[in-house]
């Protein structure tokens, strides 16, 4: 008869061998959106912690708080895989500790992100090691050089992204990364066997107290991370506990050993409930399922809300001087050529809506929370950093983080231009999210992308719309709170 120590000798020898005999999956033509590596649990971010840990010691990214968690949270995302997010922070920075990334720490660069010749870019420089990370992986996916121009595996984005690709280099270490975590793994495994009856510490005995680290993700227990989530339960004595999870999508939780009960619920998803025993310090992943999700359609809305102005216009019923002239509804004759305001136009005798802003056109379809178009005159007010501004469009993007959401203006190809200005209002400045990502599509096509940042001014919007018949507004925030992104004097131009 096998003894139960037997048995577990068995099954950790089996699994280990079974850890170290995949091959490294990356090479020059590989397509980064294959998220080998992530999706099978190969790579963790307790890997990539371990791995700059054991080649950079002092690298100052690890005193950033869930680095490892950032760098598979960013690729995920933006289906990029994280291994090429951490080679290229290994190439070109040494994880701040070479080169330009260690003579320039307040930069927070370790990514050679903007980096030319001649100098560091606008877009060199960040607030943190975690956001620069995002700002790349968001720049690969939706930014003008790499997947929107067919630009998917490793060699063709490294020929876009530096002067010297070293797209060799940059295979060599994603596949250092992946054997490193092989290894790793099969290291841990690889221990004593304990008899299947000792519960806790090696003598049977158990500990007083435990803290388990909690995960919750998106879909399945390898997804996406959720922020914000609702952690509620008792340990295995019946005490409570209560926590959301932070940015890096985790809980940490203290209590007695035992059968622990969990409830796990956000914005968007089923709530999960279940029991486990917790019995040791570890972690532990949760995953949601999300809703059911339907789209909110606002078919022609700028139709709809035609006669948005001080007086609509009447029908030709007064006496004027002549047929070119339009009558309003106070039976006033407004002559041919007026400019009635938001749109309206007397031509040619009859009245005419001519939208000369998105505020005046309106959206055709919409996923946000809710759209406020604020016209000129307005009670109704947009604020950025302090300042008072009329005239635009504001986007609520409500409590649920990690998703993106839109709204399509129909410009049937009339306008040539769009002009004016873009930020987040001040509503927005007590969020402790960093950054929304907000990108302007024409007729699927990117035409330009903007990182907004709680507090800053606004900035320029200068879009050429040449025979553009589709024009929409993507909006991407990650945090957990509402977000309110300001669109200023919006105009239109033939």
């Amino acid at each position: 008869m096998v003894n139960n120590k037997c048995i577990s000798i068995l099954m950790i020898l089996a699994v280990s061998t079974m850890l170290v005999t995949a091959e490294p999956p990356y090479s020059v033509d590989f397509d980064l959106r294959n998220i080998v590596g992530f999706n099978d649990n190969v790579i963790n971010a307790d890997d990539i912690l371990a791995y700059i840990q054991e080649k950079y010691p002092t690298s100052p990214l690890l005193e950033e708080d869930g680095i490892g968690e950032c760098f598979i949270t960013a690729g995920q995302r933006n289906n990029v895989n994280p291994a090429f997010l951490v080679a290229t922070a290994e190439l070109e920075g040494r994880f701040g500790t070479a080169g330009w990334a260690a003579n320039n720490l307040n930069c927070h660069n370790t990514m050679g992100y903007d980096i030319q010749d001649q100098g560091p870019g606008q877009w060199s420089c960040i607030d943190s090691w975690c956001a620069m990370i995002q700002r790349v992986a968001s720049a690969i996916a939706i930014g003008s050089n790499y997947y929107t121009q067919n630009r998917f595996t490793v060699s063709q984005v490294r020929e876009k992204y530096a002067t010297s690709p070293n797209s060799k280099a940059i295979v060599q270490f994603m596949n250092d990364l992946y054997i490193f975590s092989q290894n790793r793994k099969a290291k841990s495994l690889n221990v004593p066997a304990v008899d299947a009856l000792s519960i806790g510490l090696p003598d049977g005995s158990k500990p007083s107290q435990v803290t388990l680290t909690l995960y919750v993700r998106d879909g399945s227990a390898s997804g996406p991370i959720i922020q914000g989530a609702w952690v509620v339960g008792s340990d295995g004595s019946g005490n409570s506990f209560q926590q959301t999870t932070n940015s890096f999508g985790y809980v940490t939780l203290s209590g007695d050993p035992g059968r622990w009960s969990f409830k796990a619920s956000a914005d968007g998803y089923e709530t999960n409930s279940w029991d486990q025993e917790i019995i040791d310090s570890g972690t532990k992943h949760a995953f949601l399922q999300k809703e059911e999700y339907r789209e909110v359609i606002r078919i022609n809305e700028y139709i709809d809300n035609s006669t948005a102005i001080s007086c609509p216009p009447g029908s030709k019923s007064a006496t004027c001087p002549s047929l070119y002239y339009c009558v309003d509804c106070d039976g006033n004759c407004i002559q041919s050529g007026t400019d009635y305001g938001r749109g309206w136009s007397c031509d040619l005798g009859k009245w005419n809506y001519r939208p000369m802003s998105l505020s005046d056109l309106g959206t055709y379809r919409t996923t946000i929370d809710r759209v406020y178009y604020v016209p000129y005159d307005s009670d109704a007010s947009m604020v950025i950093a302090n300042v008072r501004y009329e005239k635009g469009v504001q986007f609520k993007h409500g409590f649920s983080p990690n998703k993106n959401v839109y709204a399509d203006f129909n410009l049937n190809g009339a306008y040539s231009h769009l002009s004016g200005f873009i930020g987040l209002d001040d509503k927005t400045s007590t969020c402790w999210g960093r950054n929304v990502t907000v990108t302007f599509i024409g007729d699927e096509i990117v035409l330009n992308t903007f990182d907004l940042y709680p507090g800053d001014l606004p900035v320029d919007v200068d879009i050429d719309l040449s025979g553009i018949r589709r024009l929409t507004v993507w909006i991407y925030r990650g945090t957990n709170c509402g977000t309110y992104v300001d669109l200023i004097n919006m105009d239109l131009s033939k």
